[in-house]
């Protein structure tokens, strides 16, 4: 199985810039467990942007399979988004 995690951001998103440290200290714990983060500017990523209906940035979205498990809009912290991934993809 797959385990993904997109980040929606832009370059001129100030929130985007303080959830990046967060996202890769969560790639570096979780690179073991088979999840792959990737980040994708929804700027430049226009298809990608519409296809998982992006609306706001930052915006996770968590893929198992090609399919969407969950989504979270809005900076978060860290202790939040670890919890989010062990209850989507149990780990």
């Amino acid at each position: 199985m797959e385990k993904v995690i997109l980040d929606f951001y832009t370059d001129t998103c100030p929130n985007c810039r303080m959830l990046e440290p967060i996202f890769n200290q969560l790639e570096a714990e979780y690179k073991d467990k088979g999840i792959k983060f990737k980040k994708i500017n929804a700027n430049v990523e226009n298809a990608l942007a519409n296809k998982y209906s992006i609306t706001a940035v930052p915006t996770l979205i968590f893929l198992e399979d090609n399919k969407v498990k969950d989504k979270v809009l809005g900076l978060r912290p860290k202790t939040q988004l670890a919890k989010k991934i062990s209850e989507v993809f149990g780990v």
